[in-house]
Parts: structure tokens; sequence; C-alpha cells
């Protein structure tokens, strides 16, 4: 807002305040305001930043909103009727400025590539981080307390994202109390009669506590025996460092406020690791690509509503936003209706899904042209020859005749003159820009073994 009303000053001195800014009148000097701040421009219809364009617009309905309890409070009518006018006048920012600033981030995601970590830099880096807890523990053994709870500390705690995929805030803002609290189910529990041998193996080596994510749901964190170990140690540390006594907080800063910043543990584990991607390696990354990369998992529709409540995505973000990559779609799935049209045999395909239909290797190569093929370089229907090469260039020239007279042979065995059933070129435009940029020496050399062919044929 700070922005928002910096630019409008500009064009109306009259306004100092942003209560002098909320009234109707002035709509068009806020929305010339948010276009100059945004960026906007006149003849592409786009904004530079068109995200704070749509957050402006959410910062006035909620300035209007304070405003109005203001005036409610003080039993001001007039102020009252001027933030409702605002209010009403407001209603047409959608057309003004939302809709051109929602069309530019819809363009701008769609041109944007899918961006999702390497397998392999999520391989390296859990090497490196385990190795990191390793050293961790080396320096808690030597007495240098501080530093090696803050190095255990930020390892655990991007190790816990690693693999649960969580957000930051849902795994930095974990409570001591939820470890204490977490769930391990022993071996004489009855819960263990419905599981399988498998998963009766990976119950009695995992736990899971709760976090509170978005909308203060409650999230879950599997955590690995290595985890819990290293967080067993953690705790049993904590007396030893000073002003952590008042923090709650299970990854603590070590200066006694606050916990952990993700972020920039990631960054700096990612960076250390030597990763060919490292600037991947984000929470919002990583949760795209498990999310993305479970499609390939088949999954029944229990297991996908277990999956979604470990992410914490809704329904909608979980069957749509992270589905496959529609451009890997089309190029894998709808190519294959357009093969089947091309080859005129759809009709084969009648009542059949997409993965029940088969594209053979002849079809997907058929429009491939190889100048090394005969085939390819000398329909029988050859009238025109390739451009002669310039002079003085001995590699280009070659004696045109030879690619006559092998053609001719081929194309003259019948003296009857017919018509090819499927020519493959009939434009001399394109037979020129097949032939051109190659060496003498390719096309003489297939020449001639034309020519001793034919003669063997007599």
């Amino acid at each position: 807002m700070a922005r928002l009303l910096k630019h409008v000053r500009f064009i109306d001195e009259t306004i100092l305040t942003v209560e002098d800014m909320l009234h109707a009148k002035k709509y068009d000097v806020i929305v010339q305001g948010a276009q100059i701040a945004a960026g906007f421009n006149a003849v592409t219809g786009s904004f530079k930043v068109p995200s704070l364009a749509l957050k402006l617009g959410y910062e006035l309905k909620r300035y209007a909103v304070l405003l109005k309890k203001s005036f409610l409070m003080k039993e001001d009518e007039a102020g009252l009727m001027r933030v409702r006018y605002f209010e009403d006048i407001l209603t047409f920012w959608r057309d003004d400025v939302s809709c051109h600033a929602h069309r530019n981030l819809t363009h701008i995601r769609e041109l944007k590539p899918l961006a999702i970590p390497l397998a392999s830099d999520i391989q390296k880096l859990s090497d490196h981080l385990k190795r990191v807890q390793a050293d961790a523990y080396e320096i808690l053994k030597s007495g240098d307390y501080v530093v090696g709870y803050h190095t255990l500390s930020r390892v655990l705690l991007a190790r816990l994202v690693l693999f649960n995929r969580r957000r930051a805030g849902e795994a930095g803002r974990v409570k001591i109390t939820s470890f204490e609290q977490r769930l391990i189910i022993g071996p004489d529990d009855e819960i263990l009669n419905i599981l399988d041998e498998e998963e009766k193996r990976l119950v009695k080596v995992l736990s899971l506590m709760k976090s509170v994510g978005k909308n203060d749901k409650l999230l879950p964190i599997i955590l690995t025996k290595g985890m819990v170990r290293g967080i067993i140690t953690l705790l049993e540390q904590r007396e030893k460092v000073k002003d952590l006594a008042n923090n709650d907080f299970l990854f603590a800063n070590v200066s006694g406020t606050g916990h952990a910043d993700v972020y920039r543990i990631l960054s700096t584990f990612a960076r250390d690791a030597a990763l060919d991607q490292p600037q991947l390696i984000t929470t919002r990354s990583l949760r795209r690509h498990v999310a993305t990369m479970s499609r390939i998992i088949w999954m029944k529709d229990e297991d996908k509503e277990e999956f979604r409540a470990l992410l914490g995505h809704s329904r909608s973000v979980f069957e749509s936003f992270y589905r496959k990559p529609m451009d890997v779609a089309i190029l894998a799935k709808t190519s294959k209706v357009l093969f089947a049209m091309e080859k005129g045999d759809v009709q084969k395909y009648a009542n059949k899904t997409l993965e029940e239909i088969h594209i053979d290797e002849d079809t997907l190569l058929d429009d491939v042209l190889d100048f090394d093929d005969p085939d390819d370089l000398c329909p029988s229907d050859h009238a025109a020859l390739p451009p002669t090469p310039a002079a003085g260039d001995e590699e280009a020239e070659f004696d045109s005749s030879l690619f006559d007279v092998s053609c001719s042979e081929e194309s003259d065995s019948d003296s009857t003159p017919k018509t090819p059933k499927t020519p493959k070129r009939r434009n001399t435009v394109k037979r020129r820009k097949l032939v051109a940029g190659r060496t003498a020496e390719n096309i003489r050399n297939w020449a001639n073994s034309k020519k001793r062919s034919a003669r063997k044929g007599h």
C-alpha cells in the first residue's frame, strides 16, 4: 500500500494518507497509481508485476473494512456512507485491473517449464545430510555443544523436510510436545493384525508426529529411526546450550528465539552437496516433485486419499495441479490419436483407451528422410538436379550426369511411363534442399553403386 500511496500522491497532491485515498471519487486515481506501481503497458495490456496488481486489490478491500470498523465505532454516518460507496465502486477493480493481471499470470505459468529436482540430486543431498549428521555427533562428543547442537538441529530439520516434503513453516514450527506425543506402534498392538508383512516391518521402524499446517490443519510427519535417534540426542544436549529454556520449538535457534530458517538451511546444504541443479532444492519444488512422480505409481482411490492427506493437499490441487505435465501428456498420449488418424486406421481402435493404442516404430519414423537412403534422394519421377556448387570448391564439385544416369536407369526400366504409387518427393524445391550442403563424395559414391548394381542386373 505504501508503493500505491506514493504513486497516487504524484497524481493527486490532495491525497496524503490512505484514508484520503479511499474515496469513490478517487477511484480512477487509485487505478492509475496501481498501474504505474505494477508496470502496466497500455499497448500490450500487460503488467510487469501482475501479482502486485492483484495484491493491491486485496489490500484495498482490507483497508476499507478496517476504515468501516473505525467509523462504526465513532458512529460516523457520513464516513460510513463514504466507505460503502468506495466498496461499491471497488467491484469494478476486477474489470479494470485484476482481469489483465490474471491473464498475465496464467500466460507466465503456461510458458514456465516444470521445474522439479533431479532424482540424482535428491539422492546426493540425502547422502550428504547423513554424513553431516555423523559429523555433528563427533562435534558434540568433542565438547563443542553450541556448534554441535546448531549443526545437528539444522541437518535434522533438512532431513525431515526432504523425506516428508513438508512446507517450511510446517516443519520449522514443530513443538517439542509433538515429538514427545508421537505415534509409536508396539509389537503387541492389535492394529498389526490388519497389516501385511511389508507394512508391519515399516511401522516397526517408523513413527509419526503431528504438525500444524495451513488453515490450522494437523498434518503428519513421518520419522525414520535415524531421525528419531538424532532428535533424542538433540533434546539431551539442549540443556547444555544457553537461552533455550523458554523456547519450545523442536528445532530452536541457538540464539534462543524462534526456529531455524528452513529456506536458508536447504539452500546451504544443496550448495555444499555439489548438486547439478541446487536452485531446484526448495520446499515447493520438492512437494511438486513427489506429487508429480506419484502419478507414475498406480494408486487406488483410498491410497490417493492417504497420500493427499500426507501432503496436505486438497482434492482439486492433487488431481489437477500436480498431474503429469500437460506438454508431456500431449506428446505421450494424445499424439497416438493423431498418428492413427494420419494412417487411416483409427476405426480399429474403437472403444479402446489411450493406453491400449500402440503405434508401431515404422509409423513413427515414416516421415524421417535420410540422405543416404536412395528412395529419399532419387524418386522415380525425379526431374530436377541440385544446384551446381560454386566454382573452385573441389570438395563440392561432382559430375551431375552420374546422378542423372543412376536415376534414369531406375525410373526408365519400363518404356511405358508410369505414375509412382507413393512418390515421396514431387516438389523440386524440396529435392534441392535435400542435396544442398552435401559433399560430392557422398553423392558420387551412391551413384557409382547404383551403376554397378544396374550392370550386374543385366
